[in-house]
């Protein structure tokens, strides 16, 4: 079955054509725009020109979803990019009134089960922790015998800690440390004990910009979609010190990214220092693909339909 899903994000909103092949889904078409409406946020609300600014995004990919499939096979989901915000009910209205779309807003912790659901279909799981670096939150998902056992989402994300503790272009020393004071206090309130894991799964556009600085500027890891945690110590520490080359690969890589990887670097450090982790390893699957599968085909884990584009 095709289907669209627009996933309404606090840094990105990107929309995913799917179709499920050989037990998997694949992606047919997709498109990205950097909205950030994290920054669009004052005083708890987003502000009208961000809500302006998503219904124009929301407009458009809607009419390139139609191309593909009917309307009514069109879905948007968002996560702390509405959840967050004390008008979102005013935010979802608006969007329904301009766009003819009715975001359905994730929680947190539906968040993170929906990154498992993607993520078990994309590897094969045992124990461990997934991690996915948003705009506005981070969600975190342990897992034990190849289920998921505790799952939150933490208001910490790669957007929001850019706009709350930077005010230029790049952070200075004292905003380097109140970001860091920040994403521990909020790290604080997981369930650390026991944690540790070797290999921690990335998900999302952070951890796949990570993943491409360190094979671009640094040794290349034993996979293709694996690296040595201890290279994003040493990628944080590139940015910090303005190194030249590694503004240049970033603009190469992921030129929407340029103020945000710091922060995202920094949360992904914190995560793999507290887990003691050796490699860090990339999902190309995450809640978009998971909120496919879950929602719109309503598979449990293991199912072995089997579907092609129409």
């Amino acid at each position: 079955m095709n289907s669209a899903i627009i996933d309404m994000g606090s840094n990105t909103v990107r929309l995913c054509v799917f179709y499920f092949r050989d037990g998997k889904p694949e992606t047919l078409f997709s498109r990205k725009e950097t909205v950030g409406l994290a920054g669009y946020v004052r005083d708890g609300e987003l502000a009208p020109d961000g809500i302006r600014q998503v219904c124009e995004t929301l407009k458009d990919f809607k009419n390139l979803a139609l191309k593909f499939v009917p309307e009514d096979r069109v879905h948007v989901v968002a996560t702390a990019s509405l959840r967050n915000i004390s008008n979102a009910d005013c935010a979802r209205d608006t969007i329904l009134s301009e766009t003819g779309l009715l975001p359905e807003v994730l929680s947190g912790e539906e968040e993170a089960r929906l990154d498992f659901v993607g993520v078990s279909h994309a590897m094969e799981l045992s124990d461990g922790f997934i991690i996915d670096v948003g705009g506005a939150s981070t969600e975190l998902i342990r897992f034990k015998e190849g289920r998921p056992e505790r799952k939150a989402g933490l208001p910490a994300g790669c957007l929001a800690l850019y706009s709350k503790h930077v005010r230029g272009p790049f952070a200075s020393k004292s905003e380097k440390k109140s970001m860091r004071r920040e994403i521990r206090a909020v790290f604080d309130e997981f369930d650390w004990s026991g944690a540790q894991c070797p290999v921690l799964i990335g998900v999302g556009g952070s951890a796949r910009t990570a993943l491409r600085l360190s094979n671009a500027l640094l040794a290349p890891g034993p996979r293709d979609d694996t690296f040595p945690a201890e290279n994003l110590r040493v990628l944080r520490k590139m940015f910090e010190n303005g190194n030249p080359e590694t503004f240049r690969a970033l603009y190469k890589i992921a030129p929407d990214r340029v103020l945000t990887i710091h922060p995202g670097l920094l949360i992904l450090e914190e995560a793999a220092r507290r887990l003691l982790c050796a490699e860090i390893r990339i999902s190309k699957y995450g809640v978009r693909e998971g909120f496919y599968i879950d929602r719109i085909l309503k598979l449990s884990e293991g199912s072995t339909a089997c579907q092609s584009p129409t």
